[in-house]
This record gives structure tokens, C-alpha cells and sequence, in this order.
């Protein structure tokens, strides 16, 4: 493939070796995960079922490795954001601000916990530093590569979700019966923002005229959503379904009339799917609907919040943090993502990030950027419209945190480009 991109040998060498790394980040995660889940097995309470892997040393190893890996990357590209004038400043402020965190909560962190799950932990201080990615959507060339390898990482774990979605109900498909934390949902998720990545630098770099694998996935993704129950993932993917079909191509500059026909072709789409589940799988369509009018979370974040002061509000309380939940009692997580930044680091991370989430939310609202649609996307979906989805050196963030940075990239091009 030829993206068009001119550089010197120099510059071709420092792509590949961030090209390569992302790809060997990405494989030894989704590698570490498959062997994680390879022995899973299912256990139900009420209808309600999940797993509970138990942890082997080679997938926590791999794991390791790919933490390393995405460090390593992150690092490379917060030292290119130097190259940058208009981001140099910040940058180096935030590479001040994120290091001096990192010190202080993994001092914190070893003298309650084990170093290796600094490595192989959810949302550990080692995050703190992987927020380097962000500064990877700047560069045109590497952003191609990613994307277009991000397809075969949507099409792995969205397939193996396909597998182990109809085999859970095959053996125990009824009214009321779902699941949760297990192999079929977390691969979904993997899947789904690797797949959103694949959509976004297609609408960007046009890999190919042949759209039928893209649109494909997407419609699969949709598929996996509604076999998941889950509220938040249904309107997640048809939103991309959306998108993938009428969203602007790479050089449009405003909509073009043959967006009507993508339109209709959406909602048929979206009506033979409908149609399919109700006639195949009625129980599915029962169980989904007793769920719309549920309410999981409001007692969480009032209970939550009400155990918060401003010193902890500002400070953060470290990975070991915890409050009193009624239906957990201590508890260390929370819904929202946010709130679970600010949880256990404080104040400072999570006013950089948004930073970049925000910046690239405007560029949907101001140019109709897809790379801001995904990035509205993301903050809805860490505000609790995705449920099993957290900070976390891992696929879903690494793809959004490249998808973020580019949406900012472009909304600085873009306003530049008025100026």
C-alpha cells in the first residue's frame, strides 16, 4: 500500500520501529488474553452468568511483555510530540506532571502490592504513562499502518466472540439468561475498538474501494451487541454502523445526495437484523426488553460520591483505594471511568485526558470529524454507556488514545487551514 507519505530514511526507520512496535503490542495482548480465557468456564446466578479465568504465569508473562511494549511505544511517541511546536510546551508539561504522578502512586503502590502487578494489574500507575499514544495520531504515516493492521485484531476477537456468544446460548439460551465479564463479551469489546480504528482510518486513508469486509464486521458487531444485552454496547455499535455507512470519505467536504440511498440501506440493515432476532431468538428479544428500565448505577454514584471529599477529589487515594457499596461492601471500582480516574490518581491526570477527549469531541461538533464522532463516543462509553471497560494498558485504549490523537491532530490542522 502506498499512503503517500514522503520522508527521509531516517524517518521511514523511526515509523517501522513504532509500526512494528504497536503491531508486537497488540499481539501479545490479544495472545495473553487468549490463553487467559483458553479454560474459562461459566458460572450462573439467576440467570446472570460470568467467568472467572484463573491467572497462569504465561499469560501474565505475555501480558507483561505487552505492557513493556506499550510503554516503550508511548514513550517514542510523547519524544516525537517535541517535534511539534505548537505542542511542545504542553507536552513537556504533561510528561513533567505524568512522571512526577507515576513516581509517587508506584512508591505507593509496591509497598502494598507486588511489582509484577504493576505489570500485569487493571489501571495501575504503569497507565499513567501510556498516555504517550495520544501524540501518535500527529504523525500521518504510522497512524495508516495502525489502522490498517487494527482490522485483523477486529476480525480475530469479534469472530471468537461470534463462537463462544452462540455456544453460551446454545447450552443455556432462555428467557432472562445473559452474561457478563467472560470470553464472548471482553473479546467483543477487543474487537469492536479495533474495529472502530479500522473504520476511522478507512473514512481517512482509503485502503481499499471493496468496503464489503468493513461493513461486514460492523454489521457483526451489531450482531454481538444485542446477543450481549447490553443497553450500551447496542447503541455503540449501531452508532459505528451508522457512521461506517454515511460518514464523510477521505476529501469530501460536505455530503454528498447518494447518502440518502447509504441511509435506507442502514435501516434495512438494521431492520433485517431486528427481524432475524425476533424470529431466532425470541428469548433474547425478551430478556433484552426487561432490561431497558433497569437501573444499575444511580445508587453506586450517589453512595460513591458521598464518601468523597475535596483532598480526595484532588489527590486521588492510589491503586488500593476503596468505599463502602451497599451491594459489594468495600469496593474498589466504579462505574464511571472518570470518577475511577479521579478515584485512585486525582485530579491532575484526569484533566490532561480530557483534555485530549474534549479536543477531539470539538472537532465532530465543528468539521463532522469521525475521528471526534469515536472520541464522543469513548466519553460517553467511560461514563458508563459501556459496561466491563476501563482505563488500562490494553486494546480498547490503546486504539482510542491513537483514534483521540488523531481527532486532535486534525482539529489543529483544520483551524490552522481557517487562520
Amino acid at each position: 500500500m502506498n499512503f503517500n507519505v514522503k520522508g527521509s530514511r531516517n524517518v521511514k526507520l523511526q515509523i517501522n520501529l513504532r509500526s512494528t512496535l504497536a503491531k508486537l503490542f497488540l499481539l501479545t495482548f490479544a495472545i495473553s488474553r487468549i490463553i487467559f480465557f483458553f479454560n474459562g468456564t461459566w458460572s450462573g446466578y439467576y440467570g446472570f452468568y460470568s467467568m472467572s479465568p484463573e491467572v497462569g504465569p504465561l499469560d501474565q508473562y505475555i501480558l507483561a511483555c505487552s505492557s513493556v511494549l506499550g510503554v516503550w511505544f508511548s514513550i517514542l511517541c510523547f519524544t516525537d510530540s517535541l517535534k511539534y511546536k505548537k505542542n511542545r510546551v504542553s507536552a513537556i508539561l504533561f510528561a513533567i506532571m505524568l512522571a512526577f504522578l507515576f513516581v509517587l502512586w508506584t512508591m505507593d503502590f509496591l509497598g502494598k502490592n507486588s511489582s509484577t502487578l504493576l505489570f500485569v494489574g487493571n489501571f495501575t500507575p504503569l497507565t499513567l504513562l501510556f498516555f504517550g499514544v495520544f501524540y501518535a495520531g500527529y504523525n500521518t504515516k504510522l497512524m495508516a499502518s495502525i489502522s490498517y493492521f487494527a482490522k485483523y485484531i477486529a476480525m480475530i476477537f469479534l469472530l471468537l466472540s461470534l463462537v463462544y456468544s452462540v455456544q453460551f446460548y446454545v447450552e443455556y439460551g432462555s428467557v432472562g439468561v445473559r452474561y457478563g465479564y467472560s470470553h464472548a463479551l471482553i473479546y467483543f469489546e477487543y474487537g469492536f475498538y479495533a474495529l472502530m480504528l479500522y473504520v476511522c482510518g478507512y473514512k481517512e486513508f482509503k485502503f481499499s474501494k471493496n468496503r464489503k469486509m468493513l461493513f461486514m464486521l460492523v454489521i457483526l458487531s451489531v450482531i454481538l451487541a444485542v446477543m450481549s444485552v447490553s443497553r450500551g454496547w447496542i447503541i455503540q455499535s449501531i452508532a459505528l454502523l451508522v457512521y461506517a455507512y454515511l460518514g464523510k470519505e477521505a476529501g469530501e467536504k460536505s455530503y454528498k445526495s447518494k447518502n440518502a440511498t447509504k441511509a435506507v440501506t442502514v435501516i434495512a440493515v438494521i431492520g433485517l437484523i431486528v427481524v432475524a432476532i425476533i424470529q431466532f431468538a425470541p428469548e433474547l428479544v425478551e430478556t433484552l426488553g426487561g432490561r431497558l428500565n433497569q437501573d444499575t448505577r444511580s445508587l453506586q454514584l450517589i453512595e460513591f460520591m458521598t464518601q468523597m471529599d475535596i483532598k480526595k477529589f484532588m489527590l486521588g487515594q492510589g491503586y488500593n483505594a476503596t468505599y463502602i457499596e451497599s451491594a459489594h461492601g468495600t469496593y474498589a471500582y466504579i462505574d464511571n471511568q472518570i470518577l475511577m480516574m479521579i478515584f485512585r490518581y486525582g485530579l491532575i491526570p484526569t484533566v490532561i485526558y480530557l483534555r485530549f477527549v474534549i479536543s477531539s469531541a470539538l472537532c465532530f461538533f465543528k468539521y463532522r470529524d469521525g475521528y471526534g464522532f469515536a472520541g464522543l463516543m469513548w466519553l460517553l462509553a467511560l461514563n458508563g454507556l459501556a459496561i466491563y471497560l476501563g482505563f488500562g494498558i490494553d486494546i480498547p485504549n490503546f486504539c482510542m488514545m491513537l483514534i483521540i490523537g488523531r481527532g486532535v491532530a486534525r482539529y489543529q490542522m483544520k483551524g490552522r487551514n481557517e487562520s
